[in-house]
């Protein structure tokens, strides 16, 4: 940092650098350990539940079927029913491991 004007190319400005290195690197796990139990304590309490799932799309099963028929591309079936990669083969497992519990 040149705010602190400390020279790194002796070993007193190394030394002093690996300090602080270690102090703001043991001040992030107490900020993480922190949230963890804040998280803990407001699940137990029924205040944290996560991230609400998107309804999937009116025309996503139908599109799937298309998709898996080989109709369409994935690409294709992903522009139709307005989802990213990820979230579209997701829910793609999800709706067949559902449709196989039936």
């Amino acid at each position: 940092s040149r705010k602190e004007a400390i020279d790194t190319t002796t070993p007193t400005g190394k030394f002093m650098l690996t300090v602080f290195a270690a102090v703001a690197e043991l001040e992030r796990e107490y900020i993480l350990q922190r949230q963890r139990e804040g998280i803990a304590i407001a699940k137990e309490q029924g205040k944290y539940t996560g991230r609400k799932p998107m309804p999937l799309p009116d025309n996503f099963e139908r599109v799937v079927a298309r998709w898996r028929a080989g109709e369409i591309t994935a690409a294709e079936a992903m522009r139709q029913t307005g989802l990213k990669p990820n979230t579209f083969y997701r829910r793609c497992s999800k709706v067949s491991s559902a449709s196989q519990h039936i």
